[in-house]
């Protein structure tokens, strides 16, 4: 949406669109700018990143998503019909069961995203603890290797990469935690809970 990369990319590589309506502002050629990119070598190397606004809703970025999903899967053979599109969503934790509702496939990675240039999301002494914010991609989570300097373990028997506290739940068979921290198991609600849950 931010016209101002036109001023550091070309035509051919860059495309002024709204990602909430799936709207090519220069029309049909941006359009098929954007066909051509993702069908480029069959679609093969093609990731999509998509950091978008956290005010806006699930579903039009869903809606939006399957369009450029459904594009890429033109260029694909009819062998490779199983494949998915990979893709990398950037979205805060509390999203997961409204991401998952659109792409059941997706899963979400432990990773905590921060922002140098956002008062809240960011380490230090300005900015939050730790962010709310996750990866939620279809990449099987066990592909993605999470970087120990910065507090990840792999955990052997969720066959993923988690944060240090997130701690593997014998009851629920699974590291439980969404925020970072070690999430306690309520037998009760027969689920982890936040550790500030009674």
């Amino acid at each position: 949406i931010d016209f101002r990369y036109s001023q550091f990319y070309m035509e051919d590589s860059f495309c002024h669109y709204n990602m909430f309506n799936h709207h090519f502002f220069d029309g049909k050629a941006a359009l098929e700018v954007c066909r051509t990119f993702l069908q480029e070598d069959k679609g093969e190397g093609v990731i999509m990143v998509t950091d978008p606004p956290f005010g806006g809703l699930v579903e039009p970025l869903a809606v939006t998503f399957k369009k450029l999903i459904a594009m890429w899967k033109e260029g694909q053979s009819q062998d490779s019909s199983q494949k998915e599109l990979p893709i990398f969503w950037i979205f805060p934790y509390f999203f997961e069961f409204r991401i998952r509702q659109f792409f059941p496939s997706f899963c979400m990675l432990d990773y905590q995203v921060d922002y140098d240039n956002h008062a809240l999301y960011k380490h230090g002494k300005t900015g939050r603890k730790q962010s709310p914010v996750r990866i939620f991609t279809n990449i099987p989570p066990n592909k993605i290797i999470l970087p120990s300097e910065e507090g990840y373990r792999f955990c052997p028997l969720c066959q993923r990469y988690v944060s240090l506290e997130n701690q593997h739940c014998e009851h629920c068979n699974s590291c439980t935690s969404k925020d970072g921290r070690k999430w306690n198991h309520c037998f009760l609600c027969k689920k982890c809970v936040k550790p500030s849950w009674i």
